[in-house]
């Protein structure tokens, strides 16, 4: 009689562990098969903008916002800024060197100081073929002047933003007065899309570059 129980308990045990088993791999079978799923809904080029998805890695499946909804809005901004003006930019905006380079379109937004209107920050976006984007970051600005001042250009180290990135120091020398004005640039490109960022603050420069990749 013992020797039945025995049996019993241990062919009992030896069915539990069987469907644990067997309720487990159909567990882990459903969420290999929920993971393809997705994996399949997302593979760019299927018509269908997944959550990782967006116009930056697939333009094929999701749109690019409009050009205005792309640079600098008030709200990345901290308090104290206001709108100063902004528009559609168009081929007499652009540089000869830009138009031969395909320039399509683009659009530009400046922002002051409310307290001080003269500090400024601009955000100046165009539209490239994506092969040329390094032909245009890495153009470095010319040494200039003309009957009063005279512009000079150093590149400064920054962090690695977009696909491609540059920034520069720019010196303006009133050559009468001899008093100085510095602002900083930064360039980067994100798939067809290039900014020029111009403002006296390179920390928030950099800030608000980092928050512009995100829009694309």
């Amino acid at each position: 009689m013992n020797i039945n129980k025995r049996l019993i308990i241990s062919l009992f045990l030896v069915i539990t562990i069987f469907l644990t088993a067997c309720n487990k791999q159909v567990a882990n079978n459903i969420q290999n098969n929920n993971t393809l799923q997705t994996q399949i809904q997302e593979v760019c080029g299927n018509n269908n903008c997944g959550e990782n998805e967006k116009y930056s890695n697939c333009p094929k499946d999701c749109q690019r916002a409009e050009l205005k909804k792309l640079v600098v809005e008030l709200s990345d901004l901290p308090s104290g800024w206001e709108r100063q003006t902004g528009g559609i930019r168009i081929p007499s905006d652009v540089s000869e060197y830009g138009k031969k380079l395909g320039w399509k379109e683009g659009y530009e937004v400046i922002y002051r100081k409310i307290e001080n209107p003269d500090i400024t920050i601009a955000d100046r976006l165009s539209v490239y073929p994506e092969g040329v984007m390094q032909s245009i970051v890495y153009k470095a600005p010319e040494d200039d002047f003309d009957e009063v001042y005279r512009y000079t250009y150093t590149e400064i180290p920054l962090k690695k933003i977009g696909d491609h990135s540059k920034a520069y120091k720019e010196k303006t020398i009133n050559k009468e007065s001899k008093d100085e004005y510095i602002i900083y640039i930064i360039y980067f490109s994100k798939a067809d899309l290039f900014h020029t960022l111009e403002g006296a603050d390179f920390e928030l420069l950099e800030e608000l570059a980092e928050k512009l990749t995100e829009k694309i």
